[in-house]
This record gives structure tokens, C-alpha cells and sequence, in this order.
């Protein structure tokens, strides 16, 4: 599945729960994603693999009680975050620019970064409450009120 050129704006995205999603060779590339909220996310066991991601700006991001399990990023600019009671487990992050995130209550383990400013990440503005960060990250989610169990090679967007 090849995603290009996808401007996403104003997505609410509440109480979602992703289980199991299998992601075989997804290309996402020049992705676009303003005013998200993402309230309530479980995302789990994503076994994302050959998923490039490339060339993706997120912009005004709220992040609440989200768990991202096994995702690779590649290429991630993210903007004005706040991310409330985040779990991310291994992540393997590239190229990853964060600028005024506010992150509360994260844990994030287990992630492999690669070619970032600043211990390898370049973080702008950033207001570190009750965080155990290894290796940080984030996700590309883009649902709407969706409960996904054993997804098979199917885009969440």
C-alpha cells in the first residue's frame, strides 16, 4: 500500500482501541497531519514490516493515554505536541525533529534512534514532567472511533 501526498486536518480521534495490526510493505510519504487530537488510544502488537515513512510534518498534536507498541518512524517532523500518559515500546525512530512538545507521564522503552540532533534528537521548547524516556518517539494514526482487532494488512487511515 502506497500513501502519498495526504493532507490530513482537524482529526479528532477518541477512544480508540488497535489490536494486532499487521502492516506489510506500506510506503507513506509527504504526509500532512494538523490539529490532531487522540484521546484514549491503545494501539498494540503493530507489527509494521518494510513500513517507510518518510517526510511526515504533525502539527498541533494532543496525545492522552496513548500505548504505541513495535512502530518504526522514518523522517518524523512533529509540532506543538502534548502527550498525556503515553507508553511507546519499541520504536525505531529516524530523523525525528520535535519542536514544543509538552510530554506528562510517558514511558517510553526500547526504541532505536537513529540520525537525531541532540543525543541523536533535536527537541525545541519541551516541558519534561514524570518522564522515563529511552529512545523517544511517536506514531501516524489517523482513525476515527475505531475498534480494530486483528487487522491483516490494512491501512488504519
Amino acid at each position: 500500500m502506497d500513501i502519498h501526498n495526504m493532507d490530513i486536518y482537524n482529526m479528532d480521534n477518541h477512544n480508540m482501541d488497535i489490536h494486532n495490526m499487521d502492516k506489510n510493505n506500506m510506503d507513506i510519504h509527504n504526509m500532512d497531519i494538523h490539529n490532531m487530537d487522540i484521546h484514549n488510544m491503545d494501539i498494540h502488537n503493530m507489527g509494521n514490516h518494510n513500513m517507510d515513512n518518510h517526510n511526515m510534518d504533525i502539527h498541533n498534536m494532543d496525545n492522552h493515554n496513548m500505548d504505541n507498541h513495535n512502530m518504526d518512524i522514518h523522517n518524523m517532523d512533529i509540532h506543538n505536541m502534548d502527550n498525556h500518559n503515553i507508553d511507546i515500546h519499541n520504536m525505531d525512530n529516524h530523523n525525528m525533529d520535535n519542536y514544543d512538545t509538552d510530554n506528562h507521564n510517558m514511558d517510553i522503552h526500547n526504541m532505536d534512534n537513529h540520525n537525531m540532533d541532540k543525543n541523536n534528537m533535536d527537541i525545541h521548547n519541551m516541558d519534561k514532567n514524570n518522564m522515563d524516556i529511552h529512545n523517544m518517539g511517536n506514531h501516524n494514526m489517523d482513525n476515527h472511533n475505531m475498534d480494530n482487532h486483528n487487522m491483516d494488512n490494512l491501512s488504519p487511515i
